[in-house]
């Protein structure tokens, strides 16, 4: 169902989903493992798709914000314990007042956003909102290098993730 329901809205705007597959298991188990020395009393994932990420770190309640009513109810289905919105990660940001730990699951690589999302991001880091981020991507080089946070490593690729993923830590 969760493949059906990506490759859907995949068809309906690529640009905006980023992949026709959603993330592999390998991808999400690798940032489960690093939610295991991040703290955060609050942690939010940006586009969670069909919750391939959220899986494996659901037992942190993530706050998710996707901005497909179609994956919104999907993720609500799947993740009942979970805060969900159905609205622009950007907007989320802007608005956002509470700390948090944030987990980017939008594709910036050939997303129109992508801009738009970073700023938003940087100025989120800059108000103290975001304490550390991390993201994957499917481009070899350092997709938030604009933010400017003080530490960033690329801390695992996952080759046979479909494209292949890399994933980045930021703090």
């Amino acid at each position: 169902m969760s493949k059906r329901a990506f490759l859907k809205a995949y068809l309906k705007n690529p640009s905006r989903t980023g992949s026709v597959l959603p993330s592999s298991e390998r991808v999400g188990r690798a940032f489960a493992r690093q939610m295991d020395r991040l703290s955060a009393k609050r942690i939010v994932e940006l586009g969670p798709g069909t919750g391939a990420i959220t899986e494996h770190i659901a037992e942190n309640s993530p706050h998710l914000v996707e901005i497909d009513k179609e994956l919104c109810r999907l993720l609500s289905e799947r993740f009942p314990d979970c805060v969900i919105e159905n609205r622009c990660a950007i907007e989320f940001l802007e608005q956002c007042h509470e700390a948090c730990g944030l987990i980017v699951s939008i594709p910036l690589i050939n997303n129109p956003e992508r801009s738009n999302i970073i700023a938003a991001i940087r100025k989120a880091y800059q108000r103290g909102i975001v304490s550390w981020c991390m993201i994957f991507t499917y481009g070899l080089t350092d997709p938030l290098r604009e933010v400017g946070f003080d530490k960033s490593k690329k801390i695992k690729s996952v080759l046979l993730n479909l494209p292949p993923a890399h994933i980045w830590l930021y703090e």
